[in-house]
């Protein structure tokens, strides 16, 4: 990558900003995001967390997924340990205790799901 080892707010001091905004324009949106705010691999990784909930919590209100289907368990599991994984550099007792019972009760809610669809087919 071009801007190894250098963060934009230190290239925006020694350019005056100007060729930031032009550098700006030839990168996809989501690498200048990650570039101009500075983030670490844990953040990258906790904002994945955070887009797999979302994205698992918007399937199921638009109805597109239902609590049964093995995507949603995905999601929410991947979200749980990739947020789990973030706390671990930026960590909060708080959050830690919920993407912990999160994640717990995800795993326990499938199990179950699975152990009464295995005896109604029975």
């Amino acid at each position: 990558m071009a801007f190894a080892g250098t963060g934009l707010k230190e290239r925006r001091k020694r350019d005056g900003g100007r060729r930031i905004s032009q550098e700006k324009h030839n990168l996809p949106f989501w690498i200048w995001i990650i570039l101009e705010f500075e983030m670490s691999m844990p953040d990258i990784v906790g904002l994945l967390g955070a887009a797999f909930y979302l994205t698992a919590y918007a399937l199921l209100q638009l109805r597109i997924l239902t609590v049964d289907d093995f995507l949603v368990t995905v999601l929410n599991v991947a979200g749980g340990v990739a947020l789990i994984y973030s706390l671990m550099w930026n960590f909060n007792l708080g959050s830690l205790i919920s993407q912990v019972a999160w994640l717990i009760i995800t795993v326990v809610g499938y199990a179950r799901f699975r152990m009464i669809s295995r005896r109604r087919a029975a």
